[in-house]
């Protein structure tokens, strides 16, 4: 429903890959509709300034075998204005704001009033193509059977299964340079592990991290840009 895009013109394709062991869960849960605020001691450098900070909490997550479940990885790109609207509720991000009534957006003090209309602006025209990184869980086997198969598991789909959304990604359609890689907020920092998914997609289409806005170049002549182009202590957060 509503306004559809363009694949992208970049000739990205997205990724399916079943199996991965996945950690489900957040040091500090995505904001909620109404984008409940947080107190600052609780934000593990969400706002506190561009440079990359690890989180223990969400290393211990990421650690935990209870946290870990066999999921399906997916990167899928936007292809509506709706999907785009329904992402950005879930991962509690800036764009969310924008559907939001004048009185609220005040009380969220105004931040992304007018970023969802650039966004669309960018698909719409084809300057940039954003990208979905979700985990699913997977179903044990014979979870996974018809209702009505030999099997006779309980039909559960992994439509049915628990999601979570890692990183809203933009690709610049014309360089092929990566120049967002987002959490759900308040972390908005990619997990190690979303980011390492990340670096094996942009390696298999031929993105790179670096370039005009790239996620590890910075906007800045005085940004450190030795070492390794993907460390993820050189990513930095628009």
């Amino acid at each position: 429903a509503g306004e559809r895009f363009e694949t992208s013109l970049a000739g990205v394709a997205g990724l399916v890959t079943r199996g991965v062991e996945a950690a489900f869960g957040a040091p500090v849960p995505a904001f909620g509709f109404l984008g409940e605020f947080v107190e600052e001691s609780q934000k593990p450098n969400s706002w506190n300034g561009d440079r990359y900070k690890a989180d223990p909490r969400e290393d211990t997550i990421l650690a935990d075998p209870k946290a870990r479940r066999r999921a399906t990885l997916r990167i899928d790109e936007v292809r509506s204005a709706d999907y785009l609207r329904r992402i950005s509720e879930r991962m509690g991000n800036c764009l969310r704001l924008e559907a939001k009534s004048v009185a609220e957006s005040v009380l969220s003090r105004g931040f992304g009033k007018f970023w969802l209309l650039e966004y669309t602006s960018k698909l719409r025209e084809g300057r940039s193509s954003y990208w979905v990184m979700s985990i699913t869980a997977e179903e044990e086997e014979e979870d996974m059977e018809d209702e009505d198969g030999d099997g006779g598991g309980s039909g559960r789909s992994e439509a049915q299964s628990p999601v979570q959304e890692l990183l809203l990604i933009e690709v610049n359609n014309a360089t092929k340079v990566i120049i967002q890689a987002e959490a759900p907020h308040p972390r908005r920092w990619p997990r190690r592990d979303a980011w390492a998914w990340l670096q094996e997609w942009a390696t298999r289409e031929g993105l790179s991290p670096e370039g005009y806005e790239g996620i590890t170049a910075g906007r800045t002549a005085g940004w450190d840009r030795s070492g390794d182009a993907w460390s993820i202590e050189r990513h930095f957060l628009a």
